[in-house]
C-alpha cells in the first residue's frame, strides 16, 4: 500500500495524476467460508482449483451427502446434487435447514416454499428447524449429528460426505481493527471509502454498506470506477446509493429456480433463462476480458 500526500505544485498534469494514483488503495478482497469450502476463491487460483477437484472426487465417491445450511449457496448446491444424483436414484441428498423453510427470513414465504418444493421434486430430503452440531471437519464416512432447534433433541445420520455452506466471513483479517466493524467488515462510506480515509476505496463483500452479494459488488465496482475518474479529472464525486431491495435468484438444478426482486417473486422460467442454464459461464469470458460485468453487457 503506497501512501503519499498530494500537494499542489506547478507541475505537468501527468505528474499530478501519477501522485493521485500512487496515493490510492482499493480494498476488494471479497469473502470466504469458515469451513474453507471453495464457494469463494481460496488463497490462490491453484489452491481453489485443487480444492474443487478434490471435492468433485469426494462427491463422486459418496452415496449419502448432507448439505448443512439452507441459504442461497446451500439450496443451489443441494439442487445441483439432487438433479444429478438424487432424482436418478444414485445418491441420497439431505439439506439441513435451521428454519422452517430454506432461504432467509427476509425472503417472501412463497419464494421459500417454492425452493423447498423444487428440492423435494428432485428427491432432496429437507430437514427443517435443525442444525448440524457435529464438527464440519469430521472424517467421513461417518455420523452427522443434527439438533432440532425447537425440542433440542438430536438425531444422527450416516453420511459419506458433509458439505457445510454456512459461515461466510469477509477477507479482512490483514487490516487494522480500527477499519473494521464488529463483524469484521470494513466500515464503508457512501463514497465507497473506508471511514476516515479518503484515499482508501472499499468495494464489494469486504465492505459493510450492503450485504455480501455478487450483484452489489458488481454495482459498487462500476460506481468506484466513476469515482476514480471524477477524482482524476477534478470533478464532483457522486455518492453511491445502496440498494435496500431484496435481489435474489436461486437455481434449483439447471431447469428451474426461484427468487425475488423487491417485493416481486420470480417465476422459475425466469431464473432458468437468466441463470440456471449456464450459471454465468456463458459470459465469464467477457468478464475476464473486461468487456462486461456480471450484470452489465457493457460499461
Amino acid at each position: 500500500m503506497m501512501i503519499c500526500k498530494l500537494k499542489t505544485f506547478n507541475v505537468p498534469w501527468v505528474l499530478n495524476i501519477f501522485w493521485i494514483l500512487t496515493s490510492l488503495s482499493v480494498i476488494a478482497t471479497g469473502s470466504s467460508f469458515k469451513s474453507g469450502m471453495p464457494f469463494k476463491n481460496l488463497n490462490s487460483t491453484k489452491e481453489t482449483k485443487d480444492a474443487l477437484h478434490d471435492w468433485a472426487q469426494r462427491i463422486k465417491n459418496a452415496k449419502s451427502i448432507v448439505v448443512a445450511g439452507a441459504g442461497t449457496t446451500g439450496v443451489e448446491v443441494a439442487g445441483e446434487l439432487g438433479e444429478q444424483y438424487a432424482a436418478k436414484g444414485l445418491k441420497h441428498i439431505t439439506l439441513v435447514c435451521d428454519d422452517e423453510l430454506p432461504l432467509g427470513t427476509n425472503i417472501r414465504r412463497d419464494v421459500r416454499e417454492a425452493a423447498k418444493r423444487a428440492l423435494e421434486r428432485l428427491q432432496v430430503k429437507v430437514i427443517a428447524n435443525a442444525r448440524v452440531t457435529s464438527p464440519a471437519n469430521s472424517s467421513f464416512p461417518g455420523t452427522v449429528t443434527i439438533t432440532n432447534k425447537s425440542s433440542n433433541s438430536t438425531e444422527t445420520l450416516q453420511a459419506d460426505l458433509l458439505i457445510p455452506t454456512y459461515g461466510i466471513i469477509p477477507n479482512t483479517s490483514f487490516l487494522p481493527q480500527s477499519l473494521l466493524d464488529s463483524r469484521g467488515f470494513v466500515k464503508q462510506t457512501q463514497f465507497l471509502r473506508a471511514e476516515g480515509h479518503n484515499n482508501i476505496f472499499v468495494v464489494g463483500d469486504a465492505g459493510n454498506l450492503e450485504s455480501p452479494q455478487g450483484v452489489h459488488a458488481d454495482k459498487q465496482a462500476v460506481h468506484a470506477s466513476k469515482l476514480l475518474e471524477a477524482r482524476l479529472l477534478g470533478q464532483e464525486e457522486q455518492a453511491y446509493q445502496p440498494d435496500e431491495r431484496v435481489m435474489l435468484a436461486v437455481t434449483v438444478g439447471k431447469n428451474t429456480g426461484t427468487g425475488q426482486v423487491g417485493g416481486w417473486k420470480l417465476w422459475g422460467w425466469m431464473v432458468w433463462l437468466f441463470k440456471a442454464r449456464y450459471l454465468g459461464t456463458d459470459y465469464a469470458a467477457g468478464i475476464a476480458k473486461g468487456e462486461r460485468t456480471m450484470t452489465m453487457k457493457s460499461w
